[in-house]
């Protein structure tokens, strides 16, 4: 079986804490793992496991608040895109497949542009697209790289940064993780000048290599 799905849970609407009764989590779900209430057809990331009856996802739960739910988590993927992937007696596999799809998608389309124009910390579902900061805002901003702990990207996972002709200053900087500065060796936060592109490649679980034009 790929799913765990023991005891009931209490979610909250517009909180990521998750609370479990009859659960043991700590020896059967780990951190990346999918969460779905049942029936909602919504999946979370687990984000980080407290003990056999607290986790919290990596984004806010976004359903109607509910006590004594039926859940599942999957915590079966394949090797090289964390897909998730169904096997005999799973349930929810139609929200299952949702997911595989959609991470699919943007694996084809390229690098689908995320723009922004105010201080941003990537989630998840960056995975793949590139972070855009458009020359009309010439403010100096800081995007930060999210702890493995938090956004549990996969290894081989690729950010790129686009600062734009006259946009203000942009930080990239990083939570718990270490991000090395590909050459040099140097470690922290760096900074991308206009008409500037970064690359983050996710080299290991809490290990970021970048590297790039006007980055210094």
């Amino acid at each position: 079986m790929s799913q765990y799905k023991a005891g009931t849970v209490a979610v909250t609407s517009g909180s990521a804490s998750v609370v479990g009764t009859g659960t043991q989590w700590l020896a059967n779900i780990s951190t990346g793992s999918v969460f779905t209430i049942q029936g909602s057809k919504v999946p979370y990331v687990v984000g980080s496991i407290t003990d056999d009856t607290h986790l919290t996802l990596a984004s806010n739960y976004a359903g109607l608040s509910a006590s004594g739910a039926a859940y599942v988590v999957q915590t079966s993927f394949t090797p090289a895109l964390s897909l998730p992937y169904v096997e005999q007696g799973d349930i929810e596999t139609a929200t299952i497949l949702k997911r595989a799809m959609l991470i699919i998608d943007q694996l084809c389309l390229g690098a689908p542009q995320n723009s922004q124009s105010a201080n941003y910390t990537t989630v998840l579902a960056d995975l793949g697209k590139h972070i855009y900061h458009p020359s009309s805002d010439t403010t100096a901003r800081t995007w930060t790289i999210d702890s493995n702990a938090n956004v549990p990207y996969p290894v081989g996972t690729k950010l790129t940064f686009i600062n734009d002709t006259s946009a203000g200053v942009i930080t990239i900087a990083i939570t718990a993780d270490t991000l090395v500065l590909a050459g040099s060796g140097a470690t922290g936060s760096r900074t991308l000048a206009a008409n500037g592109k970064a690359e983050a490649l996710k080299v290991g679980t809490t290990r970021w290599q970048i590297s790039g034009t006007n980055l210094t």
